[in-house]
């Protein structure tokens, strides 16, 4: 647990390269995952291990993460579903609140454990537009295996007796008469091809040089069969998650299926499907990974957590965040996140480290934006001076005019980040400022470096990196008002190093008003 700036990245980083110095012998950075916030953080930190004389570690996002294992869907992001949150009815909320308990996780196991051959979802093989092996073919072979054995034994036995019926196809059909058509119409390059390292001396009649290249034939044409059967292709997982739904939770049926229907996944459902998928297949997890590193874990919810653990089941795990921080989930103090963890993630062993000592700030900044927080006094400011921030009061209908004479004031020669709330507001100001300004960017989540001039960016974005000059804009409290908004304004100022600059565009929000006045300097009402 470490406030904004407290060197919590700066810690992991020299934690792995200590890791791999000293156990150089048994562990390499292919072992060790880390997973950021976002690509601009990824690449943010890219060189750091390297000017070490380390190698860099495997990096890796949630969305990227979960978009591989999810191939020709489109999961939703973790700004997107934050996005969405802001406009979703109550019933939505309410059932993305029943999949993010980790009891949902416990029910998708329970669920798994019991469910009977008949109510598994096989699906054809297909080869040609024909069937190979029928989903009926499948469900028989799964159902005379024994009772006792775990759905992930059955699966992989099904699997195993479906490859050795695929090799006795490729052998029956190794001398059948399209094959050997085949064989008289292959060129000599295209026949000793099929030979391969095999000499025809070592055959001891021609039959069976024929039969080898046959079999090699009917191989390649048979290719995606077992491609299908590797890939656990006969086993339809999502309408088994639907079949899953409707039996534990039907008022979340249709938006998964409606969602499936435009190729989408929405995020709360990634983690328990893919649980579900691999608790069934006995497949998806990674025995090699060491150490497994979190960052901004504040944001994943428990969910989340329990499948990253089931899948590296031999890491060690290292999470970083701040719950101060905590844009997409509920506030937890960090001895209440620990305690969660320790009862749904079988911790043998866990303790919390705390960074209270905020170093990226001024003093000024960091005594700012402490103050907004309940238990604020625990931060501690580095004792670097700067200016105060400074609060500019404008109409609403002047807001823009006010940030436009602000920052024609600013160094636009260095990044300065202009942080909104949400992406709206950034596609806005990005329209508006693009017409008066030379060099304005619109950041997204697949950017990877930051350019010079005014960046526009929301919060989210925003996660794990700094700024010289941060500007926020419109913090008054028409758009500050809510109970998580704490900790949005939190995070917006805790990412200036130097300059920070609040743009209300009305009356103010009570957050920055129940802030002592000696800690900021108020401009005048900017009027027309």
């Amino acid at each position: 647990q470490g406030v904004a700036g407290s060197g919590k990245t700066s810690a992991i980083l020299q934690r792995i390269a200590f890791l791999l110095y000293h156990s150089r012998d048994k562990l390499n950075a292919e072992q060790i995952v880390l997973f950021s916030p976002n690509l601009l953080f990824s690449h943010y930190i890219s060189e750091v291990l390297p000017s070490l004389g380390e190698k860099n570690m495997r990096q890796i996002t949630l969305a990227e993460f979960l978009n591989n294992r999810f191939e020709g869907l489109q999961v939703e992001s973790l700004f997107d579903k934050y996005e969405k949150k802001i406009t979703s009815s109550k019933k939505t909320n309410s059932i993305e609140s029943i999949k993010e308990d980790p009891q949902f996780m416990h029910t998708v196991e329970e669920y798994v454990q019991n469910v009977s051959s008949s109510q598994l979802r096989f699906t054809d093989i297909m080869l040609d537009s024909e069937i190979f092996f029928s989903h009926n073919e499948i469900h028989d072979i799964y159902s005379q295996l024994p009772q006792a054995m775990k759905p992930s034994q059955k699966f992989a036995e099904t699997k195993n007796l479906l490859i050795k019926q695929l090799n006795r196809k490729i052998k029956e059909n190794a001398q059948t008469d399209w094959v050997r058509s085949e064989i008289e119409n292959l060129s000599d390059e295209e026949y000793y091809d099929l030979l391969g390292t095999k000499r025809r001396h070592a055959f001891q009649a021609i039959d069976d040089e024929e039969f080898y290249i046959g079999r090699k034939i009917v191989k390649k044409r048979f290719a995606p069969v077992y491609d299908a059967l590797y890939n656990n292709y006969f086993i339809d997982y999502y309408a088994q998650y639907s079949d899953f739904l409707a039996n534990k939770l039907p008022e979340a049926v249709d938006l998964f299926n409606q969602n499936l229907e435009f190729h989408k996944i929405d995020l709360v459902d990634a983690a328990p499907l893919l649980y579900l998928r691999d608790l069934l297949t006995g497949s998806g997890r990674n025995q090699a990974i060491a150490h497994l590193f979190i960052d901004e874990m504040q944001d994943y919810t428990l969910p989340q957590l329990m499948y990253l653990k089931y899948i590296f089941p031999n890491a060690k795990l290292t999470l970083l965040g701040d719950s101060e921080q905590a844009l997409f989930n509920e506030f937890r103090t960090p001895q209440e996140l620990l305690d969660y963890f320790n009862k749904h993630l079988n911790v043998k062993k866990s303790r919390i480290i705390k960074l209270n000592k905020s170093y990226r700030s001024t003093q000024q900044i960091t005594n700012f934006m402490k103050a907004l927080l309940p238990d604020g006094n625990e931060i501690q400011a580095f004792t670097r001076q700067g200016k105060k921030p400074e609060l500019i009061i404008a109409s609403k209908e002047n807001g823009l005019h006010a940030l436009k004479l602000e920052l024609k004031q600013h160094d636009l020669s260095s990044p300065v980040a202009l942080i909104t709330k949400n992406q709206s507001e950034s596609d806005f100001l990005y329209q508006k400022l693009r017409k008066s300004f030379d060099s304005v960017t619109l950041l997204e989540d697949k950017d990877r470096s930051l350019p010079k001039g005014i960046v526009i960016l929301p919060i989210y974005l925003a996660k794990g990196l700094e700024f010289d000059d941060v500007i926020a804009y419109d913090i008054s409290h028409d758009n500050y008002s809510g109970i998580n908004d704490t900790g949005i304004l939190y995070t917006i100022c805790s990412r200036a190093m130097h300059r920070l600059t609040l743009i209300s565009c009305g009356k103010p929000s009570s957050l920055i008003m129940s802030i002592p006045s000696d800690l900021y300097t108020t401009k005048s009402t900017v009027t027309l």
